[in-house]
């Protein structure tokens, strides 16, 4: 009965990629249908992280599929825990009163630029994430923006949204919706990598 402010941290798409069977077995046809006979248990690692990130350790065509389906299966396994967080929230009657944010650190390379994973680049696939804002009683339900935004405006979306004082020299903008609309305010948008 009392606010509450949750942090839900999921890193079950980090290496290793330990695809439990029932969320694998899916992906897994999918690699016997190319020919790709992995065995259990589902899990990809690699013995030098980077070296493969620099694109120095060498992964066989095969080794390359593996990993894409057992990342794809770790994510479908976090989908459906966050779902199942999201219904128990809405059984407790929370969820249409809470400000929900789910979004990302960092994306992840399959060597389409020759790395893997994060951390050596900042490609596309490394940068983008998805940020997904839910707002209280469904306001603004389905709006979709379309302008480049960055983790950092994060804080002040927050603070306007609960009308916190902010400081005025923060590098983010807020993406809080005004007067119905939600106009992003030109910003330029920072990416920043270890290399």
């Amino acid at each position: 009965n009392k606010p509450f402010f949750m942090v839900i941290h999921l890193a079950d798409t980090r290496l290793p990629y330990t695809a439990a069977y029932d969320f694998a077995n899916p992906y897994v046809y999918q690699l016997q249908k190319k020919g790709v006979y992995p065995s259990p248990p589902y899990v990809f690692d690699v013995p030098d992280l980077e070296a493969a990130q620099k694109g120095e350790l060498q992964f066989s065509p095969e080794w390359q599929e593996i990993a894409r389906a057992f990342f794809d299966a770790e994510a479908a396994y976090v989908d459906r825990e966050l779902g199942r967080f999201l219904e128990y929230l809405k059984q407790k009657g929370l969820y249409d009163r809470a400000l929900i944010v789910a979004t990302a650190a960092h994306g992840a390379e399959f060597w389409e630029r020759g790395g893997f994973e994060h951390g050596h680049s900042l490609h596309r696939e490394v940068v983008e994430v998805p940020l997904v804002i839910k707002y209280p009683e469904a306001r603004h339900a389905g709006s979709l923006i379309r302008d480049r935004v960055s983790l950092l405006d994060l804080f002040p979306t927050l603070a306007e949204f609960f009308n916190w004082p902010a400081p005025v020299d923060l590098d983010g903008v807020s993406l809080y919706p005004r007067a119905g609309s939600l106009r992003i305010m030109p910003h330029s948008v920072f990416v920043m990598g270890l290399l």
